[in-house]
């Protein structure tokens, strides 16, 4: 009679060991799931952020292209510190094709940027002339020049007298 009460015992240690066993598994399969499950939101997030960082660089890219174009130009309007002998040089031919008699000075150089180097034009001729020189200075002077004074004094139709003050943007 025992042998019959334990056989059923037997089966039930078995069938209990097999179900630990199985529940052991699955819970180590249960980790193994979330661990890959973390794994991925990992990697979704490393795509996002490369996606992100790709996206940054094709605008700069773009934005590169484009300052590639723009730079040439830039570089006729900001003349660098070399080229200030031609710049008095511009300057005093606008002067002699509007028939008036010139001088040129340059100042310091501001170092803020944008940098610039001051300068001082005086001027003789006739009114008319001035208004010509000061006409033409947009028109044929590429350059991005700032005027902060400007004094006009012996105003006559035969002769005139200007002081221009002012500073010239550069590299």
């Amino acid at each position: 009679m025992t042998s019959s009460i334990a056989r059923p015992q037997k089966k039930l240690l078995i069938y209990l060991a097999i179900n630990l066993l199985l529940l052991g598994i699955l819970g180590a399969l249960i980790y193994a799931v979330n661990l890959v499950t973390q794994n991925i939101q990992a990697m979704k997030a490393e795509i996002a952020n490369l996606s992100f960082i790709t996206s940054q660089i094709a605008m700069l890219r773009d934005s590169s292209e484009i300052a590639a174009k723009i730079i040439p130009e830039l570089q006729k309007i900001l003349p660098d510190s070399n080229q200030l002998l031609l710049i008095s040089e511009e300057f005093e031919e606008l002067a002699i094709r509007s028939n008036l008699k010139f001088g040129f000075q340059y100042g310091a150089v501001e170092e803020k940027q944008p940098r610039s180097i001051l300068f001082t034009i005086s001027l003789e001729g006739s009114l008319f002339d001035i208004t010509r020189y000061l006409e033409s200075i947009p028109k044929e002077l590429p350059y991005i020049i700032q005027i902060s004074n400007f004094e006009l004094s012996g105003v006559s139709e035969g002769g005139s007298r200007a002081v221009i003050a002012g500073k010239i943007f550069i590299r």
